[in-house]
């Protein structure tokens, strides 16, 4: 699998767009959950403002006193601000603490956003971007905006909780898009209010999905049907 760091994926935004004020707030959001043996991978597309509104992102990381991005410093990398994003979200899984990592923060302009479906798609969006800086800075509200995390279990198929902080916002309308490994498994819309928690329901695991799946599994390798993904981590210890 290729080995990405999180300061390589977090070099993109340097490229992409500037950031300004946060009216007319969206309420919609996509998160994909795609877990592995050892981890899961979190990912979200929204509107870049509601990175303020639903997570208490605040936009002095995103903003100088200008309200636009200063592109040099974004050269050293998103995942701070990813980081930063999520220091006000309480995640856990079957009620223990669980402690996600950035892996990536990007903005795109609305008219060139890609669309997420899928694990794969969001790394990507969240991963690059070839968009020139305008002349002149746009709207947050003027972009798309994408975030992806990741979190070591040793069992990542329970139920998984992110309880999200007071910010005075409208409910939240959230897609889920469940993966197993690349896979999708599951999908359902929940509205989440403001403090409020997205609760994630577990997934069948261990010995007895394995065992149902693994011909299966068998014979789509041997076909050649399996989407290799990218590792988002260099090391992990």
């Amino acid at each position: 699998m290729m080995s990405v760091s999180r300061s390589v994926l977090g070099f993109g935004i340097a490229a992409a767009i500037g950031f300004g004020s946060t009216t007319g707030l969206s309420a919609e959001m996509t998160a994909i959950v795609d877990r592995h043996p050892d981890r899961i991978e979190l990912y979200f597309a929204t509107r870049a403002d509601n990175f303020v509104s639903a997570f208490g992102l605040l936009p002095e990381q995103l903003t100088g006193s200008s309200g636009t991005v200063n592109f040099a410093e974004l050269r050293n990398g998103t995942f701070d601000i990813g980081d930063a994003m999520f220091s006000s979200v309480q995640p856990s899984l079957d009620g223990d603490p669980l402690a996600f990592e950035a892996m990536s923060l990007m903005v795109h302009p609305t008219e060139d956003a890609p669309q997420v479906q899928t694990p794969l798609e969001a790394f990507i969006a969240m991963g690059v971007c070839a968009v020139d800086a305008p002349s002149q800075a746009p709207l947050l509200s003027d972009l798309q905006g994408y975030a992806g995390y990741i979190a070591y279990a040793e069992d990542p198929y329970g139920a998984l909780t992110l309880s999200l902080p007071e910010t005075g916002r409208e409910d939240l309308k959230l897609t889920v898009l469940d993966f197993r490994k690349g896979e999708p498994v599951a999908s359902h819309q929940i509205s989440v209010a403001d403090g409020g928690e997205i609760d994630i329901a577990p997934l069948p695991g261990g010995f007895a999905y394995g065992h149902l799946l693994g011909l299966f599994l068998v014979l789509l390798a041997a076909g050649g049907g399996t989407i290799p993904l990218l590792r988002r981590k260099q090391d992990h210890s």
